[in-house]
């Protein structure tokens, strides 16, 4: 019984563990844009040619300070982004990301 349980042992290093090789994992490689402000709550948020307005459903979760964070998913490009309340923009940039990259940007009001 040793005896097969040693070339068992043996042989798996040998075939390369070719039977993990079916293992799909589904991973997240969508860039993301994580956005913070003192009240997010009511702003337009403009990326690229989309806009919508924040609602306190689309903020994250969890609260670490006393910031809204609100993280948006997106494909990787070049993105313009900007954040306006009340007919004034409060922030415009363009960034530039990757597949799998994250920026985040600060925004004080």
């Amino acid at each position: 019984m040793l005896p097969k349980i040693v070339a068992l042992l043996f042989c798996f290093p040998l075939m390369g563990f070719s039977f993990l090789t079916e293992f799909n994992a589904e991973f997240d490689n969508s860039a993301r844009i994580i956005i913070s402000s003192e009240d997010l709550v009511g702003s337009q948020l403009t990326i690229g040619e989309k806009s919508t307005e924040v609602s306190f459903q689309d903020l994250a979760k969890h609260k670490s300070t006393n910031l809204d964070i609100l993280i948006i998913r997106v494909g990787a490009g070049s993105y313009l982004v900007s954040l306006s309340k009340f007919d004034q923009i409060l922030f415009k940039t363009r960034v530039i990301l990757d597949t799998g990259q994250t920026r985040k940007l600060r925004v004080r009001q």
